[in-house]
């Protein structure tokens, strides 16, 4: 057994690809809550625990994590065959599935809003100083609709942002920031 460090975007990535659920993992249970408060932990560099992996060759069936939370899902529709195949490495997430599932959520797909419609993780930039009433420090929504700054779409820092340095993005967010309050004036 080793030990290998690794970031979370590395892992986030290599979800679906090389890393999956065995089929006897029970299905995503945390609540919409419970994702918006570990967001806030990771923004508050509060350590989130150490995952647990299993690689192995073994005839499995592997379950993809879901890109769109679905809190009733038949999990059958997330088997990935050729993965589950005997010779076939895979590696499979034997603790921390509820963490991983809620990151993979806002950095790469969304979840089922209320009304059954994809609903986008943002980020409000303007948090992080005072705790809301529910002693969260970083605000996040999850929305069907796009939102506009302060909100940032989460999955830009993969997506749009990822090969961007942090400077460069904090400079496009601060000058979109100034036009708005330029023309709020």
């Amino acid at each position: 057994m080793s030990y290998k460090p690794s970031s979370l975007f590395r892992l986030i990535e290599e979800l679906n690809r090389s890393i999956f659920l065995p089929h006897i993992q029970r299905p995503f249970v945390w609540e919409e809550d419970q994702m918006l408060r570990l967001f806030d932990s990771l923004m508050r560099n509060y350590p989130i625990q150490t995952f647990l992996f299993w690689r192995t060759k073994d005839e499995i069936k592997a379950r993809k994590f879901m890109e769109r939370v679905e809190w009733d899902a038949d999990l059958s529709d997330f088997y990935d065959p050729g993965k589950s195949k005997k010779d076939v490495e895979k590696v499979f997430v034997l603790d921390g599935q509820q963490r991983l599932q809620t990151l993979y959520a806002p950095f790469c797909g969304a979840i089922t809003s209320a009304d059954n419609r994809r609903a986008e993780a943002y980020f409000d930039i303007t948090t992080g100083i005072v705790p809301d009433d529910r002693g969260l420090l970083h605000r996040v929504q999850f929305s069907a609709e796009p939102l506009q700054l302060p909100w940032y779409r989460i999955a830009d820092a993969i997506s749009r942002d990822g090969q961007r340095n942090s400077e460069e993005v904090a400079d496009r967010i601060n000058s979109s920031m100034d036009n708005l309050n330029a023309t709020a004036r």
